[in-house]
């Protein structure tokens, strides 16, 4: 199934999952990496966690998650 996420495999199914379900993944992995590009980019305005929340319209816990996704997969610091 990895191999049809990463590739885009539009056809068949992969891993038991249809091309539809597995946009679905794609989609929400995206928009995921969009948040963690926002939040980095708030970052390296020197906003704080407060500030950064409030710009995003989320609440100071749920940053925290973002936060801590983000780091996991190496994608801030």
């Amino acid at each position: 199934m990895d191999y049809a996420l990463e590739n885009i495999v539009e056809e068949g199914f992969w891993g038991g999952m249809t091309p539809k379900e597995r946009k679905a993944i794609q989609t929400r992995e995206k928009e995921k990496n969009r948040r963690y590009r926002e939040v980095q980019e708030l970052i390296s305005l020197g906003l704080d966690e407060e500030e950064i929340a409030k710009k995003l319209g989320i609440k100071k816990s749920s940053l925290k998650r973002v936060f801590l996704r983000a780091r996991k997969k190496g994608l801030i610091k």
